[in-house]
């Protein structure tokens, strides 16, 4: 449970610089006591950094930030030309702080626990509907459960109206939209209920359009000749009646209580939606076929299937809608509500050989088999259901504005999920199961060749029981990239590459929205997405606040940025939750692990260089760390859990993969430890700038574990309880704060003790 007395909505916002220096991110949350991270360039060894609480008063619209000559000065540890940190003073009360850091004749002001935007979600998808809901998410959204304001002004007449949020986390906030709300184009705002006029923060735009009407006209497949007794074939009937609603531009395709016997696959026509008179009093049920369809129920976009129970023993996907688009239109506008899945190819009594061939033929759809619910697009709502297939419980491809709620997916033989390509997902509150002695895990991706996938909130939900595979509960995935190396003819938006590509600029999904990121040299820490080629040049999707120069080193790969993974439960998997390559700006908080690997973020070679950056992990729990063939691709045969990031480093690269991770009141209460690996050396790093902080580490071997490839930990506010060997780490490259004298072997270089 969320302790809002304790854990405000805390965030950066980036404000305008004065002269040379910037700031590129900041960590937070943050609470007094604890130490905050930022990251931006001209800092210097010796920075001056004030801090200011601001006032908690909103005001009525959103105020310019200045600097009032009245803050705290607070003293810089482990500072450097790209990087500070700093403890927020312990007298402090909590709210947003303005931080001004200067250097020589320059200085740069910006917001730690002010909201930091993700995205925006409505009832409609990526819109909503007068009497529907938005809700927002990313860090510091909200101070308690109902003080978060969003502020609407609408794009045309420039009108405002002002929204109380119904609930709000430190992760998001719901409003209720009138019913009055006149449609249009709004611009948004958003304040935590922290902070002055300074802390409102620019939260996208987004379309107020009334719902799409969908016709419900009834289509009584009684009315057609269907007899629901289960014995008969009903599927001329039931065609019929789908033929017939199709006809009229859609409508309700009605089954009364009963069970009906296909023998053909439903295509359904666009607006028709399939509804039983109740889930438990209607069955679709489809005998064995010799040679089954692509999907037993397949639409393109707009449809849907509600109230019904499905059973099926031989078959290849079994609810399919369009993955690209067709002369049909754009995929998705599909809504699955309140549906039971029973589909199991290896139903009866098969023999042996039988079994094979069918699991063979199985692999030939993917390496999990055919999906259960397979569906792409815009708009797509999943929810209620309980759904047990023979292999891939879900793949969504694309999905945007899309909306996964309280279902329970079984994953199958050598089932997994997969969710490719996202853009704004809400996935809460559900369960995924291995159903299947061979089941696995699945994750969040870039695979069909999607340049990116961002802003998933996945919270709530339980995942447990995966032995097959990989085994991996949840994973960011994808590897390979576009270009690494320096450039030149570099502009404020715009680059070259100066040494040739090692992917294709041309190849399928092409690379719009993939990641730029400067791994090191001048500039390091920023990034920024692929806008378009013209020639020889890149132009991305917004200027650098600091140019690269010719000895800055890039790296173009697939993006993935912005999850929230928030009060999940994981058991029985390899790792609980892993960012296996490029990951910026993931949040993890409140999940627990029970006989997994553990949560980790890493940067690593993945057939490219992919960096993790601004991954936080915050409150988590490791119950039980003992670990049998657990481990990222199933890679340790008996070990224990971690909690850590790890900064693979592989030549010729030597800028850090991992940078800027923070890990920070999280309880490991057996067989498991902190881990921060670098991979390389002092002056190769893989592992640059986290924050170890007020973890509990109980009855291990190792509290913490920490190789020469990392520098500037900042370690604070650590209990080890019952552990062998509190730390191992090699002398350098961490700063412990602390009362009382350092042990000289974990000091810092040129660092005092009691530091």
């Amino acid at each position: 449970m969320l302790k809002y007395s304790l854990l405000f909505a805390l965030s950066l916002l980036g404000a305008p610089a004065v002269g040379a220096l910037q700031i590129f991110w900041g960590s937070d949350p943050v609470r007094p006591g604890e130490a905050a991270l930022l990251v931006g360039d001209g800092f210097g060894e010796r920075p001056k950094i004030e801090l200011t609480r601001l006032n908690d008063d909103s005001g009525s619209a959103p105020a310019s930030l200045q600097h009032t000559g009245t803050g705290v000065s607070v003293e810089p540890l482990q500072a450097s030309d790209q990087s500070v940190k700093f403890i927020i003073p312990a007298e402090f009360k909590e709210g947003v702080y303005a931080v001004r850091i200067a250097q020589g004749g320059d200085a740069v002001i910006g917001l730690l626990n002010a909201p930091t935007f993700y995205w925006a979600q409505g009832d409609q998808g990526v819109r909503a509907a007068p009497g529907g809901w938005i809700r927002v998410f990313g860090r510091c959204i909200g101070l308690a459960p109902a003080s978060a304001a969003l502020l609407l002004t609408s794009v045309s007449d420039k009108t405002s109206r002002r929204l109380g949020a119904v609930s709000s986390s430190p992760w998001e906030a719901r409003f209720e939209v009138p019913a009055d709300m006149k449609p249009g184009a709004y611009d948004l705002h958003l304040h935590s209920g922290a902070g002055d006029g300074t802390a409102w923060t620019p939260a996208g735009r987004l379309e107020i359009q009334a719902p799409e009407h969908w016709p419900d006209r009834q289509f009584n497949v009684r009315d057609f000749g269907a007899t629901g007794a289960g014995s008969a074939d009903d599927t001329q009937a039931v065609l019929a009646a789908v033929k017939a609603a199709g006809n009229t531009g859609g409508g309700v395709v009605y089954f009364p209580r009963g069970r009906y016997q296909l023998t053909q696959a439903l295509v359904l026509p666009r607006f028709v939606t399939l509804r039983g008179e109740r889930r438990d009093w209607v069955n679709l049920l489809w005998p064995d076929l010799e040679q089954p369809p692509t999907a037993l129920i397949q639409g393109s976009n707009h449809f849907a299937l509600e109230d019904l129970t499905l059973y099926a023993s031989r078959y290849t996907h079994l609810i399919a809608g369009d993955l690209q688009t067709t002369p049909a239109g754009e995929p998705g506008h599909v809504r699955i509500q309140r549906v039971t899945v029973r589909a199991d190819n290896y139903r009866g009594h098969l023999k042996p050989e039988q079994v094979d061939q069918r699991f063979r033929e199985s692999l030939k759809l993917s390496t999990g088999g055919g999906d259960t619910l397979r569906l792409g697009g815009e708009n797509l709502v999943i929810t209620d259901n309980d759904l047990y297939g023979s292999g891939r419980a879900l793949y969504l491809f694309k999905p945007k504005g899309a909306y996964v709620a309280n279902n329970h997916f079984y994953n199958g033989r050598w089932g997994w999920y997969c969710l490719s390509g996202v853009n704004g997902l809400i996935f809460e509150d559900n369960q995924i199961t291995g159903a299947d002695l061979m089941s696995t895990g699945g994750g969040i991706n870039n695979l069909g060749g999607t340049p990116y996938s961002q802003n998933v909130f996945f919270a709530r939900n339980k995942l447990s029981l995966m032995h097959g595979w990989d085994r991996e509960a949840m994973t960011s995935d994808a590897g390979g990239g576009l270009y690494y190396g320096p450039v030149k003819d570099v502009k404020a938006n715009a680059f070259a590459f100066a040494v040739e590509p090692t992917g294709k600029r041309d190849r399928a999904g092409g690379w719009k929205g993939a990641g730029v990121f400067i791994l090191g040299g001048k500039g390091m820490g920023q990034f920024a997405r692929v806008g378009r080629f013209v020639g020889d040049s890149l132009y991305l999707d917004r200027p650098w606040k600091v140019n690269p120069d010719e000895n800055s080193i890039l790296t173009v790969t697939p993006m993935q940025q912005n999850y929230l993974f928030v009060d999940n439960e994981f058991t029985d998997a390899s790792v609980a939750l892993q960012y296996y390559g490029t990951s910026v700006n993931h949040m993890a908080f409140g999940n627990r692990s029970s006989r997994t690997g553990g949560f980790y973020n890493s940067g690593r070679w993945y057939h490219h260089y992919q960096p993790s950056w601004y991954c936080q992990f915050l409150d988590n729990e490791i119950l039980e760390g003992n670990v049998y063939r657990g481990g990222a691709n199933e890679s340790q045969f008996s070990g224990e859990a971690f909690l850590g990031t790890l900064g693979l480093q592989r030549p010729p690269n030597t800028a850090p993969l991992a940078l800027a991770a923070v890990h920070r009141r999280n309880h490991l209460y057996s067989n498991a430890h902190l881990q921060i690996t670098g991979g390389g050396n002092r002056a190769t790093p893989g592992t640059r700038d986290v924050i170890l902080e007020n973890n509990l580490v109980e009855n291990a071997d190792v509290g913490l574990q920490i190789d020469a490839g990392v520098v500037g930990l900042l370690e604070h506010g650590n209990v080890f309880n019952q552990v062998k060997e509190p730390i191992k780490a090699p002398p350098g490259g961490m700063l412990r704060v602390q009362n009382g004298p350092l042990p000289d072997a974990y000091r810092e270089p040129g660092v005092e003790k009691g530091k």
